[in-house]
């Protein structure tokens, strides 16, 4: 299929059915006769006794479940459970394991439920402590809170992309470390003193390199330190491989597992490429029949980095990026059934979805069409798992991300048909921010508020220019512009606070309110200093509209600073000088620029600069530039016309 068609995850499926069925031929269909692995163990609460020690309590009716897979069983009056895992999990495999149902207590060990699989009769035991409890900031929590980092830097990694060029920041940590908090019942200051202490410990020791190494140099913001940390220990490991030859499941699958957080630490410096290249090692080692969970994870993480790589080329490369992504969620997907792995299922979806939007961004006519359908396709089969009740923070994601789909849809759309597109977007953003609120959630909340902003403008867009719901719909996108502008500050989000300022920007000059607009357009250009559009935008309405000289002149000096060839920007400057009162600098200033501007422009500056002569009582300058200018347009067709409007100029002689 050439890169860019629209691909159907059904034939893929099909694909590998028929190779799964080899291969079981082959195998002799040992692994689907497995019986399916038990998990034994036992919960317990954590209490002080009156030593100053720890006594278990067993917990009743606990529900302990794998995660992802919405299976539970409840624990017996002893804190006896059996779990059932699915019939793909083998002892020696890691599982991520969740206990529901009590209360204010919170699963303490394993951390974050992380264990690999004993072999039977082998028990584990899962050990409760209370919300707020400050053990929760022991080694082992500290570890595996920065593991939970590096696995959200990966999905934050997409929303910090902006639509315009420019160097993205450093990659913010706090949203994760805030949500681990607030699941752990601690604060965000003490989160952050405890993990800068530990990584502090760790590196001070100057230890070799294991993962303990390796998360503190992650905690402290040392991606690419991490990075080669955990690549080196994956190399290690496939070296050991290679030399013991006996290619162990659990060393193997440690190997992928160090492989992908390489993956993930590249990524948190948007480093995709590299990220890449891990998670292609990672896929030399992971293999399908075998360990058919980790296989679908290194499919997800080649989809995504493919998919950000896709989004930052241009042309045939970003097709083939996109493409692959779409093929690599898909191939997720034959691991990651609806029935199996609903949740699972379901965040892959919507990231399929991501990609095919993606990829429609980039394909003109029918096919474009088609992947944008596919797409919304994609993220409404999510939600059918990803429900407000169940999983409302998933489920305001894709509701948002349906958003975005349906209006890019509009796009494409005339009419009555793009009319209701958009009414679809606008509700699918406003369900969304009924989760994503202000106080629980503030960055969600003002990018949801973003997106609706811009598509309540697009909205308003469709209707006449003076009828009273073109005006509330506007009124409507400039709040919610300005709702996001309270979250995505400069100092803290510089990059979404230029794109809030942006879309500010454009719906006020629908309004129209000019200086609204001018503000918004020049507060853009404090973060991407070099979009001339925005640069016009705003200096033509604060020279033309607004006549506010002293604005015009700095941000158009602003721009020069920059980009000093600009002949626009440099004839701009001319008259800038007039209505700034510098007069001594224009002619200066006109000599540099005159040949290489066009006849009608010449002769605007011309008129300009015998302003300034005039105004510096210099009358037989001014009387021999008007013999020129005379002479300038008497040598051009009846016809000649002067486009420059003068509106700012006439303004200030006035």
């Amino acid at each position: 299929m050439r890169p860019g068609q629209p691909r159907s995850c059904d034939g893929l499926r099909g694909l590998w059915l028929v190779a799964l069925g080899w291969a079981l031929v082959l195998t002799g269909r040992a692994a689907a006769e497995e019986a399916p692995v038990t998990l034994s163990g036992y919960v317990y609460r954590l209490e002080a006794d009156r030593s100053g020690g720890d006594r278990q309590v067993a917990v009743e009716g606990a529900l302990v479940g794998m995660k992802g897979t919405g299976n539970t069983v409840a624990s017996t009056a002893t804190g006896l459970f059996k779990l059932q895992l699915l019939r793909m999990i083998r002892p020696g495999q890691n599982i991520e394991v969740e206990v529901q149902g009590v209360g204010k207590w919170v699963l303490y060990q394993p951390a974050d439920g992380r264990l690999t699989v004993p072999v039977e009769p082998q028990t584990v035991t899962l050990r409760l402590l209370p919300k707020g409890s400050l053990r929760f900031l022991e080694h082992e929590g500290l570890a595996s809170l920065v593991l939970r980092m590096m696995s959200s830097a990966k999905d934050s990694a997409r929303t910090s992309t902006a639509s315009t060029p420019g160097k993205p920041p450093p990659l913010d940590l706090k949203e994760p470390m805030q949500k681990w908090a607030s699941e752990y019942g601690l604060s965000l200051e003490q989160v952050q003193r405890a993990v800068d202490t530990w990584a502090t410990e760790v590196l001070a020791r100057r230890q070799k390199a294991n993962d303990e190494v390796c998360l503190a140099h992650y905690a402290q913001r040392r991606f690419e330190e991490a990075a080669r940390c955990f690549d080196t220990l994956g190399q290690d490991d496939v070296r050991a491989l290679e030399h013991l030859r006996t290619q162990t499941q659990e060393r193997t699958e440690r190997a992928v597992q160090r492989f992908l957080r390489a993956a993930d630490a590249h990524g948190s410096q948007y480093d995709f490429a590299a990220a890449l290249k891990a998670y292609e090692q990672a896929a030399q080692w992971a293999k399908r029949e075998v360990s058919p969970t980790l296989w679908a994870q290194v499919q997800m993480g080649m989809g995504i980095a493919h998919g950000q790589l896709g989004t930052r080329v241009e042309g045939e490369a970003a097709a083939r990026h996109l493409g692959q992504a779409v093929d690599a969620f898909c191939e997720a997907l034959t691991v990651r059934t609806k029935q199996s792995l609903p949740q699972d299922w379901a965040m892959t979806q919507n990231n399929l979805g991501t990609a095919l939007s993606d990829q429609a961004r980039r394909t003109e006519g029918e096919a474009g069409t088609r992947l944008l359908g596919q797409a919304v396709d994609a993220y409404r089969e999510a939600l059918k798992v990803l429900t407000k009740q169940a999983l409302p923070q998933d489920w305001a994601m894709t509701q948002n991300n349906l958003g975005t789909a349906l209006s890019d849809q509009t796009s494409r759309a005339e009419g009555e048909a793009g009319t209701r597109l958009l009414g679809q977007a606008v509700a699918a953003f406003r369900e969304a921010l009924t989760v994503y609120t202000k106080q629980a959630l503030p960055q969600d909340w003002a990018r949801t508020q973003n997106n609706l902003g811009v598509a309540l403008r697009a909205q308003a867009s469709r209707l006449p220019a003076e009828g009273p719901v073109r005006r509330e719909l506007l009124t409507q996108a400039m709040g919610a512009s300005r709702e996001a502008l309270t979250i995505h500050t400069r100092a803290v989000f510089p990059l979404n606070w230029a794109k809030a300022q942006g879309n500010l920007a454009e719906a006020c000059a629908l309004w129209p309110d000019e200086r609204c607009a001018a503000d918004g357009f020049a507060a853009v250009l404090l973060v991407y200093p070099d979009w001339q559009d925005g640069y016009r935008e705003a200096y033509v309405r604060y020279h033309e509209k607004l006549f506010m000289f002293a604005q015009a002149d700095a941000l158009n000096q602003a721009w020069l600073t920059r980009h000093p060839d600009d002949v626009d920007a440099g004839a701009h400057l001319v008259e800038s000088q007039l209505t700034t009162g510098r007069w001594t600098e224009v002619s200066g200033r006109l000599a540099n620029v005159f040949a290489k501007v066009s006849p009608a422009e010449q002769v605007a500056l011309l008129g300009i600069e015998q302003v300034a002569l005039r105004g510096l009582d210099r009358p037989a300058d001014a009387a021999q530039k008007c013999k020129v200018l005379h002479a300038l347009v008497a040598g051009h067709s009846p016809g000649f016309r002067v486009t420059w409007t003068f509106a700012g100029t006439r303004h200030y002689l006035q």
